[in-house]
């Protein structure tokens, strides 16, 4: 039993002496980075990119349209009538999405065609 209560401190001796080895080594003989103020990070001579670096957007960059779709999204009617299952299946039929497809595009253009005699007429 002693043999094997020596090996054990034999180990742990050894052990420690490594771990306070390489704390030393660290604290003492490492090269540590510099504190120079010219340096940025770790890596001598390299500069910030300002590639990121852009002017602030302002009011008058982005133009809001009135809130008619985000009014319609946030109705509870809508919201439920999105959410139906039978909705969603009639939603999905291909020739009923061409349909209203081809309606939209239509008032769309109607829309614009009354707009620009309005326009064209003042």
């Amino acid at each position: 039993m002693s043999t094997q209560f020596n090996k054990k401190t034999r180990v742990l001796i050894i052990g420690s002496a490594l771990v306070a080895i390489l704390v030393l080594y660290f604290a003492v003989f490492y090269p540590w980075p510099t504190t120079n103020s010219d340096l940025s990070g770790t890596v001598g001579g390299v500069e910030k990119a300002n590639k990121y670096q852009a002017e602030q957007i302002s009011d008058k960059d982005v133009a809001v349209q009135e809130g008619i779709v985000q009014k319609l999204i946030q109705n509870d009617k809508i919201q439920k009538l999105i959410n139906d299952p039978n909705f969603q299946k009639i939603a999905g039929n291909d020739a009923l999405k061409e349909t209203f497809e081809n309606a939209l595009k239509n008032a769309v253009e109607s829309s614009l065609k009354d707009a620009s005699q309005l326009k064209d007429a003042s």
